[in-house]
């Protein structure tokens, strides 16, 4: 019997769909913040992880600020100098593991954890910035 070259293929996506994970299919264009998908869905976004897979191809990315002269993307440990671009399962992203699939979930981790301080950060600036404009409209001339 050949080997599978992609361990885990076998596995249903029903784990991640129980933990709250949508699964779409390939990402055909992003407008703004409005990501469109090949089956017509869309969806409002505010992070990208982008989980390598077995070929670190980064051609389509078309973010200037997110890529080097040669072309190779621009991070450290994964997270992109573009706010809500992250990466995952680069080879080397932060050990030799990084790009093994017992390696990955260390960085994957990681990477949850930031998006998570930067979703809740976000949204306590958020609501910073609606107390302020609702404290000025209650007390106008102030």
């Amino acid at each position: 019997m050949a080997r599978d070259p992609f361990p885990g293929r076998h596995l249903a996506l029903s784990r991640l769909r129980d933990a709250g994970v949508a699964t779409v299919p390939r990402l055909d264009r992003v407008e703004g913040k409005i990501a469109r998908f090949e089956d017509g869905r869309r969806a409002d976004i505010s992070a990208v992880i982008w989980a390598t897979g077995y070929r670190d191809d980064t051609s389509w990315i078309n973010i200037p600020a997110a890529k080097r002269s040669d072309g190779g993307v621009i991070e450290r440990r994964g997270i992109s100098p573009v706010t809500g671009l992250y990466y995952v399962g680069r080879s080397w992203q932060w050990t030799r593991g990084s790009a093994l699939v017992l390696g990955v979930g260390k960085d994957a981790a990681y990477i949850a954890n930031q998006v998570q301080a930067t979703v809740a950060a976000n949204a306590s600036t958020t609501l910073e910035q609606e107390g302020a404009l609702v404290e000025s409209v209650a007390r106008p001339g102030a």
